[in-house]
């Protein structure tokens, strides 16, 4: 055989070799373990079934690039919008963490109850398998249609599927008026003429639970001393100061300190809450 034949036969073989790889399935093409697009959906199912929307949730996000999600806010039996946020993918992680807004939606918090029924994370729980592809990319829990809020939906990036978008439910819950409800703590930040100490107001000596950013919040414990400098105003009832550790993040208001005596203050709980919120 010619040399230019022998090259005529290798340029044959790669050619075919070619066409017989693009005609494969993309997920046959990649071999890494769970490269089909059911096994990443089977695996993303079995993170979030162990409540693990960290690093375990997380890897099946993308490494760059956006992906959304997309909620429906329902005040049954009424449905009240579809909220979208996209998320850059070297966000994710941060997204998931307590005061996050994923955390809800992707991870089983602390608190006096579970995630809401419409999480997507509830829905796992509730469906742990069974997921039915609508789309050749996305997937919907068992017996839901193909137009359901609840949802999860793939894209390739680089050898492996990530999660380009899912959906689930939220609460939609619509405060009552300001002046319906009892003590009622109004947000601010700086000193707002006299103040006044908890000890002999009604609502101290009654136990009464205290209303503050659309939560509820508990007396517990007994006063204890905190230094002024690690503390952190937030907010006012009546004349009382109400404050946060001076080291709580901007948004972390789950337990308020009202002053009692000079030099203590009384701690509030949130009551009603999960480890995901921020308050």
């Amino acid at each position: 055989m010619t040399l230019q034949a022998m090259t005529r036969m290798r340029n044959a073989v790669l050619a075919a070799a070619l066409v017989l790889a693009s005609t494969l399935p993309i997920a046959a093409q990649s071999t890494g373990a769970g490269s089909t697009l059911s096994g990443r959906m089977r695996g993303f199912l079995g993170a979030l079934g162990r409540g693990t929307a960290g690093d375990s949730a997380a890897a099946f996000f993308p490494r760059h690039g956006d992906w959304t999600w997309m909620q429906t806010l329902v005040d049954p039996p009424a449905v009240r919008g579809v909220g979208s946020w996209r998320f850059p993918g070297t966000e994710t992680r941060k997204a998931m963490q307590p005061g996050g807004p994923l955390c809800n939606s992707l991870a089983w918090s602390g608190g006096d109850f579970g995630p809401w029924e419409g999480a997507l994370v509830m829905q796992v729980m509730v469906h742990p398998g069974g997921w039915r592809r609508v789309t050749p990319t996305r997937f919907v829990p068992p017996g839901a249609s193909s137009r359901s809020p609840t949802f999860v939906e793939w894209r390739r990036e680089d050898d492996r599927w990530v999660v380009s978008a899912l959906g689930d439910e939220g609460f939609h819950w619509t405060p009552p008026p300001a002046e319906t409800i009892r003590n009622l703590v109004t947000r601010d930040t700086m000193p707002t003429g006299n103040t006044a100490l908890a000890a002999g107001q009604p609502w101290y000596i009654g136990n009464e639970m205290l209303a503050f950013g659309g939560r509820w919040y508990l007396k517990y414990g007994l006063p204890r001393r905190i230094a002024p400098d690690q503390l952190r105003r937030v907010g006012s009832l009546g004349t009382v100061p109400v404050y946060v550790e001076g080291g709580a993040g901007r948004h972390d208001h789950s337990v308020l300190y009202v002053p009692v005596r000079p030099g203590e203050l009384h701690p509030y709980q949130v009551s009603g809450g999960s480890s995901c919120d921020a308050y």
